[in-house]
């Protein structure tokens, strides 16, 4: 959990207003035609079949939502999210909201059924808000760019200016979990048997008011 943090890191990292993306509105990666925005508005009917291209292809089938779902939860009051564009395809998605929205699953081993309740209380229970990421992907053709930073670059600023504290997830091993790295994500925890997949997945947290965005997103 986090704990006391140095003071002076805390101001320095709270005055790193200018990272390279866009204080969380919207960067343009360089040397391509891709821009990551958390302003840009989705419209489903337009939009509906590039984010559910990314739901069929990056995720397990266990974890894939409905269409009836995405629309909905995208939608929602509290939820904040990024994504990425070719163009006017999307090609990368993150978002997610308070953590007080978050339910516990139903399905996966036993150990993270009983953790769940135990540390998402712990979050609960924090001063500052604490931020929920349910899905950062992105489509495989697009991988290895930078897009995966980007799009979590820009969700983190946004959600520093807004007043949260801390955001948590999952993550799977590999190069979600890296690009967590990146900004200062530490394990909390890791689930053999992640709602049922067989993968196993990892508790992390990062401290947005520590977190250096410049320093991340120049990181290979």
């Amino acid at each position: 959990m986090i704990g006391m943090r140095d003071e002076a890191k805390r101001k320095r990292a709270a005055a790193d207003t200018s990272p390279p993306c866009g204080a969380g509105r919207t960067f343009k990666l360089p040397g391509t035609g891709i821009t990551v925005s958390a302003a840009v508005p989705i419209i489903w009917k337009k939009d509906r079949r590039d984010l559910m291209a990314i739901e069929n292809t990056c995720f397990h089938p266990m974890l894939r939502a409905s269409e009836e779902w995405k629309e909905t939860r995208i939608a929602s009051r509290g939820v904040v999210a990024a994504f990425a564009r070719d163009g006017r395809r999307i090609v990368g998605e993150t978002y997610g909201g308070p953590i007080e929205e978050r339910h516990k699953p139903e399905e996966g081993d036993m150990r993270q059924r009983i953790d769940f309740d135990r540390m998402f209380g712990l979050y609960k229970k924090m001063k500052g808000g604490v931020f929920y990421t349910e899905s950062l992907a992105v489509m495989p053709e697009y991988r290895g760019m930078g897009v995966g930073t980007a799009l979590k670059g820009v969700l983190f600023m946004k959600l520093r200016r807004m007043g949260y504290e801390v955001a948590v997830g999952h993550a799977n091993s590999g190069d979600a979990m890296e690009i967590n790295r990146k900004f200062g994500a530490k394990v909390c925890g890791y689930y053999r048997d992640w709602c049922g997949t067989g993968e196993t997945h990892y508790l992390y947290e990062v401290d947005l008011r520590l977190m250096r965005i410049t320093d991340a997103v120049k990181r290979p």
